[in-house]
């Protein structure tokens, strides 16, 4: 099933779209993209099953366990988005 998108209207000052405009420009994205994924990366939940997934991942690795923090957190943004 194809996703459906909807249009919001966000209102920000200027200076405040100044500064996005900016970090996106730094970034080589769109002002649209770098808000659309700092949402997404913000407020966007997994299913259970995901994170199942990413746990699962994770646990198959074999890696070192002292940098577990950082590592989960990279597998777990990969198998998520």
């Amino acid at each position: 099933m194809a996703d459906l998108y909807k249009r919001i209207e966000v209102i920000l000052s200027a200076k405040f779209i100044e500064q996005l405009q900016h970090i996106a420009k730094t970034k080589k994205t769109t002002l649209s993209n770098l808000i659309k994924t700092a949402v997404k990366d913000k407020y966007d939940y997994s299913s259970l099953e995901e994170k199942l997934a990413a746990i699962e991942k994770l646990c198959n690795t074999g890696l070192n366990t002292e940098n577990i923090d950082s590592t989960a957190e990279k597998i777990i943004k990969e198998t998520i988005h």
